[in-house]
């Protein structure tokens, strides 16, 4: 569930604003994620990848 919101977030962002919107919210989530504690222990080390993914 998390996902396809994080996804439709993001794309609702880039159409209404603008794609740098878009940018910013998809390297933002996945800091605050790690921060929150959502991110499982073990995931935690590929967040940067995550990030990188998500902006391309």
């Amino acid at each position: 569930m998390t996902g396809p919101l994080v996804n439709a977030i993001l794309f609702l962002a880039t159409l209404t604003v603008s794609i740098g919107s878009g940018v910013v919210i998809g390297a933002l989530t996945p800091w605050i994620a790690l921060m929150r504690g959502i991110v499982p222990p073990l995931a935690q080390p590929v967040t940067p990848f995550i990030l990188e993914l998500k902006t391309l």
